[in-house]
């Protein structure tokens, strides 16, 4: 009887073991499961693209370059005719230039009798001006009483060649000077609107007609201006 008792003893101790064992013994995650990322993606973001300014100034020019072409030595004072021009200035209006006649030929290196010639000095509105591929300041100017009857003056850059050697360079460069000291640089790309009533004082000048905002009908222009002063 005692043998039967202590066998059922044994016998129960050893499976209250066994089940401690199973419940004691954690359960495993499988090794190769990488753990979920708690980082939140990135949201894309749209950077513009950097605006064009189109009215960054034109590097400035080298001393003695070339800059412009056609009847080139003319608008600067460097034509074999310009010890011959009269510059006291004599008073005009944009209406009285807009009537003259037109030459009959536009030599490279000659002027035409009396127009070019002759200084004028005139009164006239200022409507817009722009920098020209050949570094002059073109400027769009018109009557005082009708902005629809307009001309053209001219400023060269008096770095340029022709320009540099002009008997009258310095008044080139001084009324240039007072035209951005008034207006400011004007754009290489665009015309500029610009307001008010200036005096201009140059020579007289016939171009070519090829399409130039606010050119005369005959093609009239003061070029050089000699002086500038905005009222």
């Amino acid at each position: 009887m005692l043998n039967h008792v202590v066998s059922y003893s044994l016998a129960m101790a050893v499976l209250l073991v066994a089940v401690a064992g199973c419940v004691a013994a954690p359960s495993r995650l499988p090794t190769d499961q990488e753990p979920e990322s708690t980082d939140t993606p990135q949201s894309e973001v749209d950077v513009p693209a950097p605006s064009v300014d189109a009215d960054i100034p034109a590097p400035s020019v080298g001393v003695g370059a070339t800059c412009g072409r056609r009847r080139w030595p003319v608008k600067t004072l460097t034509d074999r005719d310009a010890a011959r021009v009269n510059f006291a200035p004599i008073p005009a209006s944009v209406e009285q230039l807009r009537a003259l006649p037109v030459p009959r030929t536009l030599p490279q290196n000659s002027r035409n009798s009396p127009v070019e010639l002759t200084t004028y000095s005139l009164d006239a509105r200022i409507l817009a001006f722009k920098l020209e591929d050949d570094r002059d300041i073109h400027v769009k100017i018109s009557a005082l009483e009708d902005t629809s009857l307009t001309m053209i003056v001219e400023f060269p850059d008096a770095k340029c060649s022709g320009a540099i050697a002009s008997a009258r360079a310095a008044d080139i460069r001084s009324a240039r000077a007072a035209l951005v000291g008034r207006f400011g640089e004007p754009s290489a790309q665009r015309f500029r609107d610009l307001s008010g009533v200036g005096t201009f004082t140059g020579v007289g000048f016939f171009d070519e007609l090829h399409g130039q905002n606010g050119v005369a009908p005959n093609g009239i222009e003061i070029h050089p201006v000699l002086a500038f002063s905005a009222n």
